[in-house]
């Protein structure tokens, strides 16, 4: 990675190597780092903010149109046994609709209301509003690097390690910063 640096009144790249180590204390690291950031922001909620598995379905919906509640288990990783009940109290909060999938009309896809994006924009903007205040705590290329790495905690929500993914890995940074 090559990175503009200012020295004495002249630009010069410096390159920066990063390894590409998964090691097992790597793992333990960024596990404890992302569990302990997670538990940060859910302190940072109000008392009456949604529940953690609300909050994940109304997420998955908000910015898809619809879905089935097949796509919402397989996409967010849960039972589909706790979806029916979870998924009949996000509806009678009025925070979601229920109908029928036009391409099967023996299935049924739900949607997020007004009022379950409202609750969302809600529950983020408290955590959002920490963090952005904790972030101006961080040097630049803190802040880039935590940019980055956002990206590649995402791939790695959506990894599968059974899968050809697995196979198929794509070196993570490809930029200059």
């Amino acid at each position: 990675m090559r990175r503009l640096q200012k020295e004495h009144n002249c630009f010069y790249y410096r390159t920066i190597v990063i390894r590409h180590d998964a090691s097992p204390p790597l793992a333990a690291d960024i596990r404890r780092g992302v569990t302990r950031l997670s538990r940060r922001l859910r302190a940072e909620r109000s008392a009456d903010a949604l529940s953690a598995n609300k909050l994940c379905v109304l997420s998955h919906l908000y910015p898809n149109k619809q879905c089935s509640p097949g796509e919402i288990s397989s996409a967010e990783h849960l039972q589909p046994q706790s979806l029916s009940k979870l998924l009949a109290e996000l509806e009678s909060e009025g925070l979601t609709v229920r109908s029928k999938s036009p391409a099967d009309g023996r299935q049924f896809v739900l949607k997020i209301t007004q009022k379950g994006r409202r609750a969302l924009q809600h529950d983020m903007s408290e955590r959002d509003l920490w963090l952005a205040s904790a972030l101006q705590h961080l040097s630049e290329t803190e802040v880039q690097l935590l940019h980055i790495t956002a990206r590649i905690m995402e791939r790695l929500a959506d990894f599968d390690v059974n899968s050809s993914q697995a196979q198929e890995s794509q070196p993570v940074i490809s930029q200059t910063i």
